[in-house]
């Protein structure tokens, strides 16, 4: 058996992506359903690109992980916990733990969902796993990093860790399927980063110039999202992220003042929904993430 190394995942290094949907995907579609997901959210898929899933059913939601790893023979971060299992007799409940930098919760002693976290406090993160997962917490149990560290140093890495890569031989029929969407969204892209060295008078031609290059299937998406950047600009708002896929634009905007963030919601106050609002410690400034319905 070999003992954990150095080819551990941190928490900070696992990208998570949710997706709600009406029912399960069936198997044989599973795989474009996924490859379609890492790319709404801007992830280039490689070989070194592994991913897990959970799904669960009473929500219909899925949430997904995504590694970036060159040897396949890695370990994350909350498997580690499994060695709690092991040193300690416990029943099949639902129990939450909570450490410096992550919290996971485990069903039945399988690990099924965990993220990173800034804030630790105990109440905030059982409100959030049971409103986001729809699970009731048996117990709550906070590991300090010593604790991690010797469940780290017995564990045995053993077993599978269950990413798997994605099959991407097919992919290229989806291609037009995406086309558009990432053409749109580069286009955004340049057009976000250009704008910032206008002046006026080139902004004004800027727009001008993107509104009649405009073809058919994207003149009604277009003047929509001109706006939008243009909003953002006069605004003097940062532009972290933005993204556009299936008539969706996900952005991350940055601010030192919270409700210059969200004013923005005065634009499509009944198609705009507030993903998460955190403080950046780094920069001294909010950072909203928000979907806008196009």
């Amino acid at each position: 058996m070999q003992i954990i190394n150095n080819n551990l995942i941190p928490a900070s290094d696992i990208k998570i992506i949710t997706k709600t949907t009406t029912e399960k995907i069936k198997p044989k579609y599973l795989n474009s359903f996924l490859i379609t997901l890492l790319n709404d959210n801007d992830i280039i898929i490689t070989n070194n690109t592994y991913i897990r899933y959970n799904f669960f059913d009473e929500i219909n939601l899925y949430e997904i992980y995504v590694v970036n790893s060159a040897n396949s023979n890695f370990t994350v971060a909350p498997d580690i916990l499994n060695e709690f299992y092991i040193q300690n007799k416990t029943n099949n409940t639902t129990d939450l733990f909570i450490l410096k930098d992550f919290f996971a919760v485990f069903k039945n002693k399988q690990l099924i969902c965990f993220r990173q976290i800034i804030n630790n406090d105990i109440e905030d993160i059982k409100i959030y796993v049971t409103q986001t997962y729809n699970l009731t917490i048996d117990n709550v149990y906070k590991i300090n990093n010593v604790t991690f560290n010797q469940f780290k140093a017995s564990f045995q890495n053993n077993y599978s860790n269950n990413f798997k890569q994605l099959n991407t031989n097919n992919s290229f029929k989806f291609f037009s399927l995406y086309s558009i969407s990432i053409l749109i969204g580069f286009s955004i892209f340049l057009y976000s980063s250009w704008s910032k060295s206008l002046n006026d008078k080139q902004y004004q031609q800027l727009l001008k110039y993107q509104k009649n290059k405009t073809n058919y299937k994207t003149k009604k998406i277009m003047p929509n999202i001109i706006e939008i950047l243009k909003y953002i600009k006069l605004e003097n708002l940062t532009t972290q992220k933005i993204i556009y896929a299936n008539n969706k634009l996900k952005l991350i905007l940055l601010h030192s003042n919270k409700n210059k963030l969200l004013n923005f919601l005065t634009l499509y106050n009944n198609k705009t929904t507030i993903d998460k609002i955190t403080f950046l410690d780094t920069n001294n400034m909010y950072a909203m993430e928000l979907t806008i319905v196009l």
